[in-house]
């Protein structure tokens, strides 16, 4: 049987519903000793607004602390996007200056920048040359120099797989070419970021438990920038520079694997044969 409507207007703490109610073991909000059998309820909800609510004094005084710990959580999900900051930029662009917010055809955010004077019809060939990591990448027992190797040699077949099928592939530079100049500039692993459900306190503790045991999903970020240039005069025709994620890891100690990051490779290419014919289209 539930507490009644006289003791809930009274405010009681949930220690005192419960001995006066034991039957409401599994209806009482989280708590410390007690395990609910039932999923949270709008009572539990109502509780974490409404300290008087279900007698959920107790919760008002570490609401506080929550509020702190709910902020920090948004404020990690936030930073777990695809969205490219400033400070990441590699150095391999030679400026960076003109880069404006753009968005791929596939929906995702780059920083992009193209020539306004260009015309992509004027140009019959593309020539990609080797994509390279830069700076050069340090292997670790996660990313290992094996994967490394994998990653630029796939990531060169998907542009040239992506791009050969709307434009002939040149084997060098020369008039009426232009060279894809690509580098991979991040691939790291990091700590996934907080899920909504665990601003819940008591899923905030299972999450830090986790993390501190090695447990956490790790989020693979993937980083590339890119220059476009005049086969003749190696005049800078376009600057891209955008940021993935891959297929999370399970935990620190799992290895990165080609697999883990090929949608991102595959995506960057597809992206870039989407701008190529979208730019075509716009200078007939």
């Amino acid at each position: 049987m539930r507490p009644s409507a006289a003791r809930v207007a009274l405010g009681l703490t949930a220690a005192e519903n419960l001995q006066a109610n034991p039957s409401s073991r599994n209806f009482l909000p989280f708590h410390k000793g007690l395990e609910p059998t039932h999923w949270p309820t709008v009572t539990h909800l109502l509780a974490l607004f409404w300290p008087t609510y279900h007698g959920c004094i107790f919760i008002m005084k570490s609401l506080p602390r929550i509020t702190l710990l709910c902020a920090a959580l948004l404020t990690m999900a936030a930073c777990s996007s695809n969205r490219v900051d400033p400070k990441d930029y590699s150095g391999f662009l030679k400026d960076y200056s003109r880069l404006q917010e753009a968005k791929s055809p596939s929906g995702d955010p780059v920083m992009r920048w193209i020539d306004p004077k260009v015309n992509v019809n004027q140009y019959s060939q593309v020539f990609i040359e080797p994509s390279q990591f830069y700076p050069k990448p340090q292997p670790t027992e996660v990313i290992s120099t094996q994967t490394l190797q994998e990653i630029t040699r796939y990531f060169n077949e998907a542009l040239r797989r992506e791009m050969g099928s709307v434009v002939p592939l040149a084997k060098g530079p020369g008039p009426g070419v232009i060279v894809v100049r690509p580098a991979i500039t991040a691939v790291s692993t990091s700590n996934e970021g907080l899920k909504p459900y665990e601003v819940i306190p008591i899923a905030l503790i299972s999450a830090g438990v986790n993390t501190a045991m090695g447990g956490r999903d790790q989020e693979v970020d993937v980083g590339v920038e890119a220059a476009f240039l005049d086969g003749s005069s190696q005049k800078v025709l376009a600057q891209v520079v955008r940021k993935g994620t891959g297929q999370e890891l399970e935990n620190k100690t799992t290895k990165l694997t080609l697999n883990d990051v090929k949608p991102v490779l595959d995506g960057w290419a597809k992206d870039m044969r989407a701008s190529f014919l979208a730019a075509k289209q716009k200078n007939r």
